[in-house]
């Protein structure tokens, strides 16, 4: 299946993954080939590293890295789209006026296809919510330290106490944020985190169930999407 389409913004890259994430909608279909075209800026928000800046590298550049694969097809003028795009009101050297400054004039048609053997390779088909939940928690503020974070979750619940010394062990910190780490050490910190003894009794687990249930109520408990903190300051 081939879906090809404008994305004015990101919602639908939101959606997609939550579709993969859930496996419902679209992605239940099976393993489509996505052809969108792009902003210059929402394909740098999704393809940035940690070394772009905190207020570019969020939950959906690490999730949408993960879960898929893509490519540059072409860049198009943007002339050729309607609406023609507005001067922003963004400052001359504002962060978002960087960005929107990269490949002016232009659009990017890319393709978008689900990794193959996501689930050989990435992570486990019954650890794919966890994933999800693990990342959108960890990086709801990019500054989270990673060994406190996994540490404590809050003053009277700790997720796996003393767990920072295996970090340790591995060169990472107590400094070490989330937003340090490339995607793939996100994933590498996860498989850590799921792979002790302790992961299975931790409160990791009612925390996501009691994030979950209120999702379906229409309550995400993991508070707003911090991605959607780019798209207002595009549209101001």
């Amino acid at each position: 299946m081939k879906i090809v389409g404008v994305l004015p913004s990101l919602s639908f890259i939101k959606y997609i993954i939550q579709s993969h994430v859930f496996q419902h909608g679209v992605m239940a279909l099976g393993r489509p080939e996505f052809y969108f075209v792009m902003t210059p800026a929402h394909y740098f928000c999704l393809t940035c590293q940690p070394g772009d800046g905190y207020f570019f590298y969020r939950s959906t550049s690490v999730l949408f890295q993960l879960i898929f694969e893509w490519c540059l097809l072409e860049k198009l003028p943007r002339t050729g789209f309607l609406p023609w795009e507005m001067k922003r009101g963004t400052k001359r050297w504002s962060k978002v006026a960087k960005v929107h400054n990269i490949d002016p004039g232009t659009m990017y048609l890319v393709k978008i296809v689900p990794r193959k053997n996501f689930f050989q390779t990435v992570v486990s088909a019954d650890q794919l919510q966890p994933l999800w939940f693990f990342v959108r928690h960890n990086l709801i503020s990019r500054k989270n330290r990673v060994i406190p974070q996994l540490e404590i979750y809050s003053l009277d619940r700790k997720w796996i106490p003393g767990c920072g010394s295996r970090f340790i062990v591995d060169g990472m910190t107590i400094f070490t944020q989330f937003g340090d780490l490339t995607p793939q050490e996100i994933l590498t910190v996860f498989h850590k985190f799921i792979s002790w003894p302790e992961y299975g009794v931790c409160p990791f687990h009612a925390v996501m169930e009691t994030t979950f249930m209120r999702m379906e109520s229409g309550i995400d408990s993991t508070g707003k999407d911090s991605d959607d903190e780019i798209e207002e300051d595009e549209e101001s």
